[in-house]
């Protein structure tokens, strides 16, 4: 982190909270997220009295950014300030529901077959990987049984039948 020294204009501009934000740049407050300083709105107060190049110089962002703000907030007030999702609207790309439906149908009809058997007897229109991941995105999935779990441990065998029955004798 940046400590540097505060102009006296902008360390005046904070007003009760020069202690705290003196030493540290506007991008240092931002990254270190404290809320009580809610340093947009202090930068759209300053931004609405001496324009947006002035406050671009004070707070050590480009006027393109604080023009950028300025915007969200005259359109939505505060709430234009906050962080906006950067979180994809839409997938153009996704599977439609209708073939979903058509997979979960198929599923429920031959609930042994696996992805790429339904997609390749069925003709499916998704692939087999997209077949696969909307079964398991829905627990349409069984798990597969471990190596472990599926051979014949020689203790389970001794356990389940009587020792004079057994033909080997490591289980007498």
């Amino acid at each position: 982190m940046r400590w540097r020294k505060m102009s006296p204009r902008a360390a005046a501009h904070f007003n009760g909270i020069r202690d705290i934000a003196g030493a540290l740049s506007y991008c240092d407050i931002l990254r270190m997220k404290c809320k009580s300083l809610d340093p947009r709105w202090h930068l759209m107060a300053h931004a609405r009295q001496h324009g947006n190049k002035a406050a671009a110089r004070l707070y050590q962002y480009s006027v393109l950014t604080v023009r950028k703000w300025r915007r969200r907030y005259e359109a939505r007030g505060l709430a234009g300030l906050h962080d906006r999702s950067r979180a994809p609207r839409h997938c153009p790309h996704k599977t439609s529901p209708e073939a979903e439906r058509r997979v979960f149908a198929q599923r429920a009809r031959t609930p042994r077959l696996g992805a790429s058997r339904l997609e390749r007897e069925f003709a499916l229109p998704p692939s087999a990987g997209a077949i696969q991941r909307i079964l398991h995105q829905h627990g349409l999935t069984r798990r597969r049984r471990k190596a472990h779990e599926r051979r014949r441990d020689p203790r389970a065998i001794g356990a389940a039948w009587p020792a004079h029955l057994l033909p080997w004798p490591q289980f007498m």
